[in-house]
């Protein structure tokens, strides 16, 4: 985290900085695994033990102030406080709990590989890296702040207890389920990591959706889009560009080509009737576009794929 000595200098006795832009990131599937977690209990001098780990470790604080360094950067945690400590970092208590204190942790490991990196604005959009097709997963990038604070503390602590009750079952099942309630859990940190959707935000999705549910009409253009809504084109793909990463006409070229290779894979229709049904007015453009973006002829796609 690119912060500086007084910010870090005031993590040791305050609550967890707002000022975090600090990620856990790692690409799905496969998902995490679950290892082992708990809860634990400080007493009045207690504090948290020393190690070198080679697991990621995630504590949650339910009450009172628990004190933790990570290769030499501390942290007070208060209720409704997170931190997830990454693996070969030495961590240790740098203080004792003047009072009680409590928390939820867990070990968890990434198989597909992870990393943590500095995110500006780290939005919904950015998960969502490349669509799956007939033989391929959707992939996803999952970004969890490494350190923060729950904006729904008692939703976030119902989910962590109900997680770890799994431990004293004798039931295949139920032990099975954890792995499932744990990505849950994940799933919610990174509801609570990411940016909440702005008015801007929530229009580009309302623009994104028309585009889904039109785009196979030939005659719809990014003026058309923008007149729906009653904006100025600029604005239109201004907006989904910060949402999508892509221009307005980008975003409508994506969902054609998306559709036409789906009935490149799936029907034995004529390169132009994939056109004109994925809302192409010419052939020979939609040609051109595919190749451009895909780096390979239509019929050449199809080929490769086995239709």
């Amino acid at each position: 985290m690119a912060c500086s000595r007084r910010i870090l200098e005031s993590l040791c006795t305050n609550p967890i900085s707002e000022v975090n832009s600090m990620y856990l990131s790692a690409s799905l599937p496969p998902l995490p695994v679950f290892i082992k977690g708990d809860k634990a209990v400080f007493q009045p001098g207690q504090k948290h033990f020393s190690r070198t780990f080679h697991l990621y470790d995630l504590i949650l604080v339910t009450e009172g102030v628990v004190y933790i360094e990570e290769d030499g950067r501390r942290y007070s945690l208060q209720r409704g406080d997170f931190l997830i400590l990454r693996p070969r970092l030495f961590h240790t208590g740098w203080k004792a709990s003047p009072e009680t204190a409590s928390y939820y942790w867990c070990h968890f490991y990434v198989p597909g590989g992870s990393e943590v990196v500095g995110v500006e604005h780290a939005e919904w959009a950015a998960t969502l890296l490349t669509d799956g097709t007939f033989t391929t997963p959707d992939r996803f990038q999952m970004l969890l702040q490494t350190t923060g604070t729950l904006k729904q503390k008692n939703s976030g602590f119902a989910s962590f207890k109900n997680m770890i009750e799994a431990n004293y079952s004798e039931d295949p099942e139920a032990r099975m389920r954890q792995q499932v309630l744990f990505f849950e859990f994940l799933l919610f940190m990174q509801r609570e990591s990411l940016t909440i959707p702005s008015a801007s935000d929530k229009t580009a999705s309302l623009i994104t959706s028309y585009i889904q549910a039109h785009y196979r009409e030939r005659s719809l253009q990014i003026k058309d889009v923008a007149a729906a809504f009653l904006y100025h084109p600029d604005y239109v793909t201004k907006i989904v560009k910060q949402k999508t990463g892509l221009t307005a006409l980008q975003f409508l070229q994506y969902q054609r080509l998306r559709h036409a290779k789906k009935l490149l894979l799936t029907t034995n229709n004529s390169l132009d009737a994939v056109a004109q049904d994925s809302g192409f007015k010419e052939g020979a453009y939609f040609s051109r576009l595919f190749k451009q973006k895909e780096g390979m002829t239509p019929g050449e796609y199809r080929r490769r794929t086995g239709n």
